[in-house]
């Protein structure tokens, strides 16, 4: 009897857990009303237009299966005054689009076309991904952006769509070198997802865009949207602006040769529809378009650089937790366009913001919805900072003191400058202090402090932070990781930004005093000694520092009169024009002078002493020409490498 009395108890008891695990839930479940919604936002996205000087803006939150809230604000056309209207205004969605080609993938990959771990050299028949570091690149690589391609920017784009290349002319010709081994180090890469899409190309026999159309836009009613512009589309399609001088300049819409990784264009109501497929585990009004079980294989986090991590990478999304909520995540920017996607699956919730010119707007939209609507639970308990009662920990840490850089940038092609003109960026400085811990600055420019629990990984005392270290078969280490996606090169001194800069300065300062100490001694001496020793290596030393001085001076006004316009906006997505293959003579022809000073300097070395200050000048130029190609080299500024 007793048994039977317990066990009304035990129910009971579930019972009671069960519903306070729903109440707890829902109270973090946000409670959303559309009065309060729309009063919020409209403050928000008009202040934030205002502020960054932006044409327009747009906003779609979706919520379970339908579309919850809606609004455009501004305008798509400024010149026409045309408002942005959810419903029928064409955005392109920049690389957020990314998600919409590894969804196209991934249901390829469910109708048996391809599999995610195979080599995808084995579907490739137009051209082959060179084999290097004795692992072949698969498409769970390029969907999680660890192919381990170099970066490439020079010519991706064309004026017009009807200039570009096919995707797979476009991807033989400037696919990137492999410079990481694949699977292990995360590294954006645009043209790594255009090679996913390539391959469902070869194996469907369709282009790329004719397959999403058939098998993800369709089936989404989606009938507006594609990846490429059509005549259909052009009445109502965006503007996109940027701001300059004072004023909103329109930038034409272009087309991106690697088009499955950033060209997308849909209205915001109709890109509702794809989010509402991911928050519903693949179904869309009742019907199955993508098998559950993979829906939740491109939410689940395929790569990170350390289990300790919050972040990673699903296929295409990122992937994480906001304020406690986990989420998948891809943002876009372009000229002329912005845009940013969040979906929280576990309270379906989905929200898209997007504008028409390139700004901060959408981070600050979605920072300030979320901080409102879905705010951190304050009930957790948090470790207080900084540490005071210390694990033990390793103090010898000198192998991970030094600069570090992140990989995402060209080791190829003359892009690579905007490294050394900290236009992507500047290198990482990680020291130590006397107690041996690691110290590093925090995104404020604070001091932090980290510690080294376990080997290669390190925990700061200051705050909730981490990182992890990567080593080479020697033991060497070759990257620090900050994040599930964040990762960043170690660099030698000689490659540090700021030595590169001053080295710069002080070969620019040698030639620049050559010349001048030539045309001071031609006026003093005038004829005199034309045929002297010391004449003759002056003017030899004269000829290649003033080859130098030509080409900074001359490649310095190219750069100057290009980035004064679009260029400085867009950067060389167009290629470069043919006076810079003109420009990129000039090093050469101060190779040949060095080669000729270098000559007089050996005959002349037995007049030394009648000689000694031609040949003092002489031999400091020299060596200084051959350092400057060394600079020049390491900075793909030598010959033709656009």
């Amino acid at each position: 009897m007793k048994f039977f009395k317990i066990i009304p108890a035990f129910m009971l008891s579930i019972c009671l857990f069960f519903v306070s695990t729903f109440y707890a839930q829902s109270e973090r479940y946000p409670k959303l009303d559309s009065l309060e919604i729309t009063s919020f936002l409209d403050s928000i996205i008009t202040k934030a237009i205002d502020r960054y000087n932006a044409p327009g803006a747009g906003i779609v939150i979706v919520k379970d299966s339908s579309i919850f809230f809606s609004k455009g604000y501004g305008f798509s056309d400024v010149e026409n005054q045309l408002p942005v209207d959810p419903e029928k205004t064409l955005f392109r969605t920049a690389s957020v689009c990314k998600t919409v080609t590894a969804t196209v993938v991934l249901l390829a990959r469910d109708r048996g076309l391809v599999d995610m771990n195979t080599d995808v050299n084995e579907y490739l028949s137009l051209f082959k991904v060179p084999q290097k570091f004795n692992k072949p690149i698969t498409l769970k690589n390029l969907l999680t952006h660890t192919p381990g391609f170099d970066d490439v920017y020079i010519g991706k784009s064309v004026r017009k769509k009807e200039d570009a290349p096919p995707l797979g002319q476009f991807l033989m010709e400037f696919l990137p070198e492999r410079v990481m081994p694949p699977g292990e180090i995360s590294s954006y890469s645009n043209l790594g997802n255009a090679l996913a899409a390539f391959v469902i190309e070869e194996v469907s026999g369709k282009d790329f865009e004719e397959y999403a159309v058939e098998n993800l836009f369709k089936p989404l009613e989606m009938n507006s949207s594609s990846f490429t512009l059509q005549d259909f589309q052009k009445e109502n399609l965006y503007k996109g602006y940027f701001f300059s001088e004072g004023q909103l300049v329109e930038f034409p819409l272009d087309h991106l040769n690697d088009y499955p990784a950033g060209q997308m264009l849909t209205p915001l109501n109709e890109f509702a529809n794809f989010m509402i497929m991911h928050l519903n585990d693949g179904k869309f009004k009742g019907r199955q378009i993508m098998d559950s079980a993979t829906v939740n294989e491109m939410r689940t986090k395929q790569f990170t650089h350390h289990p300790a991590f919050g972040g990673g990478s699903g296929y295409a999304f990122g992937v994480g937790r906001m304020n406690g909520y986990y989420n998948m995540s891809h943002g876009g920017g372009y000229l002329g366009i912005s845009t940013l996607m969040y979906l929280f699956p576990e309270i379906k919730l989905g929200i898209y913001v997007v504008s028409n010119s390139s700004n901060g707007l959408p981070g600050e939209v979605c920072g300030a919805f979320f901080n409102k609507f879905l705010p951190p639970d304050t009930t957790v308990s948090k470790t207080e900072y900084p540490l005071t009662d210390l694990p033990e920990y390793d103090e010898n840490i000198d192998r991970f003191t030094g600069k570090y850089r992140g990989t995402r940038y060209s080791r190829n092609s003359m892009t690579k400058i905007g490294v050394l003109t900290s236009m992507l960026g500047r290198d990482m400085p990680l020291w130590k202090n006397d107690e041996g811990m690691l110290m590093m600055y925090d995104h404020k420019g604070d001091i932090r402090r980290l510690i080294q629990g376990e080997p290669l990984f390190f925990q700061s005392i200051d705050d909730d932070y981490h990182i992890n270290f990567r080593e080479d078969e020697d033991n060497n280490i070759t990257h620090v990781f900050t994040g599930g996606t964040s990762a960043l090169e170690k660099i030698e001194w000689y490659e540090e930004s700021w030595f590169n800069q001053i080295l710069f300065m002080v070969l620019i300062t040698i030639f620049i005093l050559t010349l001048i100490l030539f045309l001071v001694y031609r006026i003093i001496h005038r004829r005199d000694e034309s045929k002297s020793l010391n004449y003759s290596l002056l003017k030899s030393a004269s000829y290649t520092a003033g080859s130098y001085v030509l080409y900074v001076l001359v490649f310095s006004m190219i750069m100057m009169f290009l980035l004064s316009s679009e260029v400085q906006q867009i950067g060389f997505a167009y290629g470069l024009d043919w006076y810079f293959y003109v420009v990129q003579i000039i090093p050469f022809a101060a190779i040949i002078f060095t080669i000729f000073q270098i000559t007089k300097i050996v005959k002349g070395k037995k007049n030394l002493i009648n000689a000694k200050y031609g040949l003092t000048v002489s031999a400091v130029v020299a060596l200084s020409s051959l350092v400057m190609v060394w600079f020049l080299n390491y900075w793909c500024l030598l010959g033709w490498r656009f």
